[in-house]
């Protein structure tokens, strides 16, 4: 489930707040998984005030849904490189740029902090603005995030709307696809030098409905998106998807806009969500034929506060993993050509912890381990 919360900054947070927890709890109960979207908005327009407030209200909120069951990732501000739409994205709102890096900078050492490895943080970009534009947004990134930023990423994620945004009118949904993740991964992704092993989501993907605008035509586009990006996933490391969105907010008004759902507003069908649901069980399944792999630690037991080398080791069926990628203690290594790799880490507080490997073709594996209180 991809939510979205809105950091106002009003008398109105600590409801907003309550509704996040509820629906965190509701959903784990279901057996379905959260992200959520702390989208940046404050009322007041303050500039670098709101930034302090705002990376404040994100270490909160790791530490309130983060620690939730169900609870796995969070991303921080919504598509701040886009100033022309206030109402769904971010970038019309001074010091955005900031409230971005430092907002992902915070979430991944209140993570770390709190032991939240398996808590995945990152942001999103909207594809696309004036070239111009995006150049001058990815190298802010770079001059103002540096290492630390890049380190605290866990993936980059993108809106493509083909046919909608850009390009507004396309013959082949495929064609832009290919184009949207190029540009992402060769062009933008690489000015601050965003390892390739981070992955990309699509974390908004989607064609309305509408004046002009077919129920058939949608179920082609989700058609052609949905393939495109599996057909290329490992090309450009695409790990995840989502369209958007379920329902229309409202199906009988002329305007796209309220049109997204793949079903109407009183839950009817519309033909593009028996598509999407052949799609996700002819292309979903193949997860199952992924190659298993293990990670394993040593050591399995410290004391907190202890500077100490953590040493791993990744293996599947034929032997050594060569260029997994290790993630612990909010840090990533790869593991060389022997499948071993290490890090010196000092566990700050007692608890169990997670190191778990990843690579494309393969389940990801996990290990955990003990933190224990200092005995001084």
């Amino acid at each position: 489930m991809h939510l979205y919360l809105e950091f106002t900054n009003g008398p109105d947070m600590s409801d907003r707040v309550a509704r996040a927890r509820e629906l965190v709890d509701r959903y784990a109960a279901q057996g379905l998984e959260v992200e959520y979207v702390l989208a940046y908005r404050p009322r007041d327009r303050a500039g670098a005030a709101d930034v302090a407030a705002f990376t404040a209200f994100v270490r909160e909120m790791v530490a309130v849904l983060g620690t939730r069951s169900g609870m796995r990732a969070v991303q921080v501000t919504n598509e701040v490189n886009n100033s022309a739409s206030p109402d769904a994205s971010d970038g019309a709102y001074p010091g955005a740029k900031d409230a971005l890096i430092e907002g992902v900078v915070a979430a991944d050492e209140e993570a770390r902090a709190r032991g939240l490895e398996g808590l995945e943080i990152g942001f999103n970009w909207m594809y696309r603005q004036a070239p111009q534009t995006d150049q001058e947004f990815w190298e802010y990134l770079r001059d103002h995030g540096g290492d630390s930023f890049v380190a605290a990423l866990d993936w980059v994620g993108a809106d493509v709307y083909p046919g909608t945004f850009f390009p507004p009118t396309t013959t082949s949904y495929r064609a832009a696809v290919v184009n949207a993740l190029d540009a992402l991964r060769t062009c933008y992704m690489t000015i601050p030098r965003i390892p390739d092993g981070v992955p990309i989501h699509i974390t908004e993907s989607g064609y309305p409905t509408g004046p002009g605008r077919s129920y058939d035509e949608q179920a082609r586009a989700l058609r052609e998106m949905v393939e495109a990006y599996r057909d290329y996933s490992g090309l450009y490391n695409v790990s995840d998807y989502r369209w958007f969105l379920l329902r229309d907010g409202n199906s009988d008004v002329p305007d796209f806009q309220q049109q997204y759902g793949l079903l109407r507003d009183d839950y009817s069908e519309k033909p593009a969500f028996g598509v999407y649901r052949d799609l996700i069980s002819r292309l979903g399944g193949e997860a199952e034929a992924e190659a298993e792999m293990a990670i394993s630690m040593r050591p399995r037991h410290v004391r907190a506060g202890r500077r100490v080398r953590f040493r791993f080791r990744v293996r599947s069926a034929g032997g050594p993993v060569a260029d997994a990628v290790v993630r612990f203690a909010g840090r990533r290594v790869r593991t060389g050509r022997r499948g071993r790799a290490s890090m010196r880490v000092r566990p700050r507080r007692p608890g169990v912890r997670r190191a778990w490997a990843s690579k494309a073709g393969y389940r990801r594996a996990v290990v955990h381990m003990r933190v224990l209180r200092d005995a001084r």
